[in-house]
Protein backbone atom coordinates (compact mmCIF):
# COMPACT_ATOMS: atom_id res chain seq x y z
CA UNK A 1 0.00 0.00 0.00
CA UNK A 2 1.38 3.57 -0.84
CA UNK A 3 1.90 6.78 1.44
CA UNK A 4 0.84 9.57 1.08
CA UNK A 5 4.11 11.92 -0.04
CA UNK A 6 5.39 14.10 2.47
CA UNK A 7 5.38 17.82 1.43
CA UNK A 8 7.15 20.80 2.08
CA UNK A 9 4.45 22.65 3.62
CA UNK A 10 1.26 21.83 5.55
CA UNK A 11 -1.97 21.66 4.88
CA UNK A 12 -4.45 24.21 5.07
CA UNK A 13 -6.39 24.49 8.36
CA UNK A 14 -9.41 23.68 9.38
CA UNK A 15 -9.33 20.62 7.67
CA UNK A 16 -13.22 19.48 7.36
CA UNK A 17 -13.24 16.09 8.96
CA UNK A 18 -16.59 14.02 9.12
CA UNK A 19 -18.51 11.07 9.76
CA UNK A 20 -20.40 9.27 7.06
CA UNK A 21 -23.71 8.05 7.36
CA UNK A 22 -23.31 4.63 7.21
CA UNK A 23 -27.27 3.65 7.60
CA UNK A 24 -28.99 1.81 5.29
CA UNK A 25 -32.93 2.77 4.73
CA UNK A 26 -35.57 1.02 3.53
CA UNK A 27 -39.12 2.92 2.97
CA UNK A 28 -41.81 0.03 2.38
CA UNK A 29 -45.41 1.09 1.03
CA UNK A 30 -47.25 0.48 4.68
CA UNK A 31 -45.30 0.20 7.63
CA UNK A 32 -42.03 1.64 9.55
CA UNK A 33 -39.01 2.21 8.23
CA UNK A 34 -36.70 -0.47 8.10
CA UNK A 35 -33.01 0.62 8.73
CA UNK A 36 -29.36 -1.14 10.21
CA UNK A 37 -26.00 -0.07 9.72
CA UNK A 38 -24.17 -0.90 6.65
CA UNK A 39 -20.83 -1.30 8.58
CA UNK A 40 -19.77 -2.11 11.84
CA UNK A 41 -17.59 0.93 12.86
CA UNK A 42 -17.73 4.96 11.15
CA UNK A 43 -16.03 6.34 8.29
CA UNK A 44 -14.83 9.44 8.31
CA UNK A 45 -14.42 11.74 4.84
CA UNK A 46 -11.63 14.62 5.16
CA UNK A 47 -11.54 17.76 2.82
CA UNK A 48 -7.92 18.82 2.42
CA UNK A 49 -6.48 21.57 1.23
CA UNK A 50 -3.06 22.79 0.25
CA UNK A 51 -1.62 26.36 -0.60
CA UNK A 52 1.74 27.69 -1.86
CA UNK A 53 2.73 24.12 -3.01
CA UNK A 54 6.44 24.19 -4.90
CA UNK A 55 6.99 22.41 -8.08
CA UNK A 56 8.58 19.47 -6.35
CA UNK A 57 5.18 19.23 -4.03
CA UNK A 58 2.81 19.72 -7.22
CA UNK A 59 5.01 16.73 -8.96
CA UNK A 60 4.59 14.61 -6.13
CA UNK A 61 0.72 15.05 -5.71
CA UNK A 62 0.51 14.42 -9.26
CA UNK A 63 2.36 11.57 -9.31
CA UNK A 64 1.01 10.02 -6.04
CA UNK A 65 -2.56 10.50 -7.57
CA UNK A 66 -1.83 8.99 -11.02
CA UNK A 67 0.53 6.10 -10.25
CA UNK A 68 0.97 5.64 -6.75
CA UNK A 69 -3.11 4.82 -6.50
CA UNK A 70 -4.12 4.96 -10.57
CA UNK A 71 -6.64 7.52 -9.75
CA UNK A 72 -9.07 6.97 -7.06
CA UNK A 73 -8.79 3.13 -7.26
CA UNK A 74 -6.73 2.12 -4.57
CA UNK A 75 -5.99 2.97 -1.19
CA UNK A 76 -3.06 4.83 0.62
CA UNK A 77 -2.04 5.27 4.24
CA UNK A 78 -2.40 9.36 5.27
CA UNK A 79 -1.25 10.99 8.85
CA UNK A 80 -3.51 13.49 9.91
CA UNK A 81 -1.52 16.57 9.99
CA UNK A 82 -2.83 17.24 13.84
CA UNK A 83 -3.35 14.21 15.27
CA UNK A 84 -0.92 12.18 13.92
CA UNK A 85 -3.50 8.90 13.63
CA UNK A 86 -2.65 6.81 10.77
CA UNK A 87 -5.97 6.48 8.25
CA UNK A 88 -6.14 3.96 5.31
CA UNK A 89 -7.93 6.34 2.78
CA UNK A 90 -8.50 6.72 -0.82
CA UNK A 91 -9.15 9.50 -3.70
CA UNK A 92 -13.18 10.65 -3.43
CA UNK A 93 -12.46 12.06 -6.80
CA UNK A 94 -9.80 12.93 -8.97
CA UNK A 95 -8.66 16.54 -8.18
CA UNK A 96 -6.65 19.22 -9.75
CA UNK A 97 -4.04 21.64 -9.06
CA UNK A 98 -4.32 25.25 -9.68
CA UNK A 99 -0.60 27.25 -10.55
CA UNK A 100 -0.52 30.92 -9.87
CA UNK A 101 2.68 33.56 -10.15
CA UNK A 102 4.03 34.93 -7.23
CA UNK A 103 6.65 37.51 -7.22
CA UNK A 104 8.90 35.15 -9.46
CA UNK A 105 7.56 31.80 -8.95
CA UNK A 106 5.20 29.70 -9.67
CA UNK A 107 3.00 28.48 -6.85
CA UNK A 108 0.39 25.83 -7.00
CA UNK A 109 -2.61 24.90 -4.57
CA UNK A 110 -5.21 22.00 -4.30
CA UNK A 111 -8.41 20.76 -2.81
CA UNK A 112 -8.71 17.18 -2.20
CA UNK A 113 -11.47 14.50 -0.25
CA UNK A 114 -10.02 11.73 1.31
CA UNK A 115 -12.61 8.99 2.06
CA UNK A 116 -12.13 6.50 5.14
CA UNK A 117 -11.43 2.71 3.71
Amino acid sequence: MANFPTLSVLPQFPIKETILDTVLRNTPEAGPVHTRQRYTNYKRTFVVSYANLSANDMSLLMTHQTTGTSGTAESFSWTHPRTSNVYTVRYAAPFEISTDYYGDTYRGSCEFTLNEV
